[in-house]
């Protein structure tokens, strides 16, 4: 996917230190992963429950588990860096492969915590069952749901909503959907990790991706294996500069919030510029306020920024040119149906470039030869075909037809694919950007919702209607940090495969971690009276009545949005097609892809990155780039410190501050 050109400035945007120290350095001999470092990652997410339930679960005001990397990890990382100080002194000292372990299992395990995890599940396997009542047909989706995948009786339901004075968590009740839903997630882990295990080789060894996420915990750790006490990042003037740039702009937002009557600077804002159609269907243009994205935004090729902000504009005048010739149905052009056009462009385009390394690597796992580096591919294989098919049986047993499953489960596969191209080659830092909601919706707008309910029967479409929450959660965004620990594997002695065993581990303890947290929090306080209810209740209420009504009234295919995705399908073709034979074009099809997918919260940030190395590569070239990069990374960790770790947990101790300052990594 990625042209020579692309590759060479993926390189460069390493910094000077990275550069000097070529590809992965030489690895030391005492392993990474030991049992200090495991307990002490296991220990740190379980701290991290406590402090996620007083900024996510009883309030909303730091999504500290929806960052990448998440703000625990991050928090864990500086946490032993610091304790490295004084422990080099009496000896004990984590070495540097222990401290990326501890910090790719951190990050693994906390983000269970975050909403589009096990959060969003909950409101899934709940709502038919508390919002049912006369004027709704929810009952009717709640008598569908088998007994092991929902809590069934109403009392303890309300219990999750309300909160019952005096009374504790049911886990009788919960223990068997707690259990199914956690096995599932981790046969969809396993299903999703064997799929980049498969694809990261020639990502790595022969496109060289520059997988720009990970410059910032190899700088903070230091790039020589042997040295001693603080990186060469953590002395640079420049990313203290950029540090301190970060803390004062974020330290104004908590000024704010604290006095009031302190001026603020750097507001969010929005605006719509035209009233009148057809420039109207511009629509409001949002300024949105992410500083993580300029600071590793800075990372990303200048290509892949343009395309970014430019796409989204692009977009706007279709919208303008479509009103203008008398199409004016809302939604118009459906960037997000377009997105996920783009999304399976990319995914199939990825399987076809690799076809021959894929075809390799099922030759020896099948016992037919094939060349010896496919061998170690072997494991993966066949690890795909059964989480694979252990996934598709749990739809299966829940009601999902087979082929529909397959359709289903195979475009959210598509989707965890192109994402973690997406983080390898661009590392833009969003969970969420992915074609949200799209996955589930374009496959019933494509067919329509008659063939999911032969005979007016609703099992198939109620089925779909639970699993539909995994098109707007995360566990496909997880394909992220698989293909980002496999890259950073090669700086530590440990072999792929046991990184994804122990990182399995990680997903399983923040899984069980976080039903806990969730339900005890919950069951505390009640997620009704929590600031916006339970994530998720309202989408899983439309579902489910959609679910039930679509059977005996069937909706017809969506055709303007098939036509959409087609749309995004085949400019993503063309614009590949376009840059393998033109030199220079400046549109990507990952920024296409990206734009389409989160475009209103990504063109700010990616013009103003696009502007500025522009302008730093005029004046100075690759030298001044180099030079100015840990100043970018030093304002994405100030932002990162300030608003995260600092803000979150003095919001953490009196829940009121978050009113004046809300923070947001999504």
């Amino acid at each position: 996917m990625a042209t020579e050109a692309e590759r060479a400035e993926q390189i460069q945007t390493l910094t000077a230190e990275a550069h000097a120290a070529g590809p992965a350095p030489a690895v030391p001999a005492r392993p990474s992963i030991t049992r200090r470092a495991i307990l002490t990652a296991v220990v740190l997410t379980f701290l991290t429950g406590f402090w996620v339930r007083e900024t996510e679960i009883y309030e909303i005001g730091v999504f500290v588990s929806e960052s990448v990397p998440t703000m625990p990890a991050v928090a864990a990382l500086l946490l032993l860096l610091g304790l490295n100080a004084l422990l080099r002194r009496r000896g004990g000292a984590f070495h540097r492969g222990e401290i990326l372990f501890v910090f790719l299992f951190v990050t693994v395990a906390t983000t269970c915590y975050c909403c589009g995890m096990v959060r969003i599940l909950l409101a899934f396997v709940t709502a038919p069952f508390y919002f049912a009542q006369t004027g709704n047909r929810l009952a009717e989706a709640g008598k569908l749901l088998p007994n092991w995948a929902a809590v069934h009786d109403p009392e303890v339901v309300r219990g999750l909503y309300e909160s019952v004075h005096g009374a504790g968590v049911p886990w009788g009740h919960w223990l068997v959907p707690a259990v199914v839903w956690t096995g599932f997630f981790l046969a969809l882990w396993v299903t999703t990790g064997c799929l980049i295990l498969l694809m990261h080789r020639p990502w790595i060894e022969q496109e060289k991706l520059a997988f720009p996420m990970l410059q910032l915990p190899l700088e903070l750790v230091g790039s020589d294996p042997r040295a001693r006490g603080l990186s060469a990042f953590l002395r640079n003037p420049v990313m203290w500069a950029g540090f301190a740039l970060s803390f004062l702009s974020d330290g104004g937002h908590i000024l704010h919030a604290l006095v009031p009557s302190f001026p603020l600077f750097g507001r969010e804002a929005s605006f719509t510029p035209f009233s009148e159609p057809p420039w109207n269907a511009v629509g409001t243009v949002h300024l949105h306020r992410r500083p993580f994205l300029i600071g590793f935004g800075y990372l990303v090729s200048s290509e892949i920024s343009f395309s970014i902000w430019a796409t989204f504009w692009l977009e706007k005048l279709a919208a303008v040119a479509l009103s203008a010739l008398g199409y004016r149905e809302g939604g118009a052009p459906h960037t997000q149906a377009q997105g996920l056009g783009a999304y399976l462009a990319i995914a199939l385009g990825l399987l076809y470039l690799n076809r021959r390394h894929l075809l390799g690597i099922a030759r020896a796992a099948l016992g037919l030869g094939g060349p010896p580096e496919a061998r170690a591919g072997r494991f993966a294989f066949w690890g795909f075909l059964g989480s694979l098919f252990a996934v598709l049986l749990f739809a299966r047993l829940l009601g999902l037809a087979w082929w529909a499953g397959v359709l289903y489960f195979g475009i959210l596969l598509a989707v965890a694919l192109t994402f973690a191209r997406l983080r390898a080659e661009a590392g833009i830092p969003l969970n969420w950007l992915i074609p949200y909601g799209m996955p589930k919706a374009m496959l019933v707008a494509t067919l329509g919702s008659a063939p999911f309910s032969p005979g007016g029967d609703p099992r198939c479409l109620t089925a779909l209607a639970m699993l539909s929450f995994l098109s707007y959660a995360l566990p496909m965004s997880l394909a992220g940090y698989q293909v980002e620990s496999l890259r950073l594997g090669r700086h530590l002695p440990e072999r792929p495969g046991r990184i994804f065993a122990v990182l399995t581990l990680a997903l399983l303890v923040g899984l069980l971690l976080s039903f806990v947290f969730h339900l005890a929090g919950y069951y505390h306080k009640g997620s009704q009276q929590v600031y916006g209810g339970l994530y998720g209740a309202g989408m899983a209420v439309n579902e489910y009545s959609t679910a039930i009504t679509s059977a005996t009234s069937p909706l017809p295919p969506d055709k303007p949005r098939v036509a959409a995705v087609g749309a995004g399908f085949l400019i993503t073709l063309g614009l590949q097609a376009i840059r393998s034979r033109v030199v220079g074009f400046p549109l990507h099809p990952l920024g296409f892809a990206a734009s389409n997918a989160y475009g209103h919260l990504l063109w700010m940030p990616f013009l103003l990155v696009w502007l500025i190395k522009g302008i730093v590569l005029r004046v100075g070239g690759m030298a001044l780039y180099r030079k100015t990069v840990p100043g970018f990374l030093g304002f994405a960790l100030g932002h990162f410190f300030t608003s995260g770790v600092v803000w979150g947990g003095l919001g953490a101790l009196s829940k009121r501050l978050f009113e004046g300052y809300i923070v947001c990594f999504g």
